[in-house]
């Protein structure tokens, strides 16, 4: 009987651990929260849990969205719910599961960068200098000490949270103006659009930059809101050992911290 017992157990315990490996947590979010924390901590997570993380780069007020019509697990965002949840209002797209919504905070917050063309000669632009270019009022590089060419601001699709981010931190909370390049995507699309335009200049997130050959400017310092990964309800099993791995171990392999 004893014998019987522990075969039974053990057999429990593949099977659950079969669940386990079989499992997956798909993530919808922005470019920076992706970037910075969940594209970092992956590779160990997989390892260490077997649980295979899905990461679909999609912009943060689009990860709100996919999660709420029940297409993912979670959305990670750079940005506090409120301010997403806001920026959705303003669009008039309602959130039907909004009292379900839960942030969940993975890492404090992470820093961006002012780019530009490694040919531009600036070295540093000044808090009125950058919302005056970002809200289209300084028009032309020579009106703030640069070569004598048109300014292409650059923003990325699937990087909506930065533009949120620069718009309250920078501008005041006055409106940006449209991308110059509307096929510009992510952070890493960004980064090649400026590193081959010397017309360019684009916010990133630090973590985004890798061998591309662009200037960072001196500028006030740009912060995000802490990094939040926002579910229906509490987190499930899954996403708890996700969570968990994020805060402890795996805050190692988190990049600008």
């Amino acid at each position: 009987m004893i014998q019987k017992k522990c075969i039974l157990a053990f057999l429990i315990l593949l099977f659950m651990n079969s669940l386990l490996l079989a499992a997956e947590i798909k993530i919808v979010g922005g470019s920076t929260s992706i970037k910075t924390v969940l594209e970092p901590i992956k590779p160990a997570f997989e390892k260490e849990t077997g649980i295979k993380l899905v990461l679909i780069p999609a912009g943060s007020k689009k990860a709100i969205v996919e999660l709420d019509n029940g297409n993912c697990d979670a959305a990670s965002a750079a940005h506090s719910l409120k301010d997403l949840i806001s920026e959705l209002e303003k669009e008039n797209i309602k959130i039907k599961n909004l009292p379900s919504l839960k942030s969940n905070t993975l890492s404090k917050e992470t820093v961006y960068s002012v780019i530009v063309n490694e040919s531009n000669p600036l070295k540093s632009l000044t808090k009125d200098q950058l919302k005056s270019i970002f809200t289209g009022k300084i028009k032309n590089w020579n009106e703030v000490g640069g070569n004598n060419l048109p300014i292409s601001v650059i923003w990325g699709k699937l990087a909506e949270g930065t533009k949120i981010e620069v718009k309250k931190r920078v501008l005041d909370n006055e409106e940006p103006i449209e991308s110059a390049v509307p096929t510009a995507t992510t952070d890493n699309s960004i980064i090649n659009i400026v590193s081959n335009d010397p017309k360019a200049i684009a916010v990133v997130a630090n973590a985004s930059i890798g061998t591309q050959k662009v200037k960072i400017l001196n500028t006030p310092e740009i912060k995000s809101n802490p990094i939040i990964l926002v579910t229906l309800g509490e987190p499930n099993k899954l996403i708890s050992l996700l969570i968990d791995f994020i805060r402890k171990e795996g805050h190692k392999y988190i990049k600008n911290q």
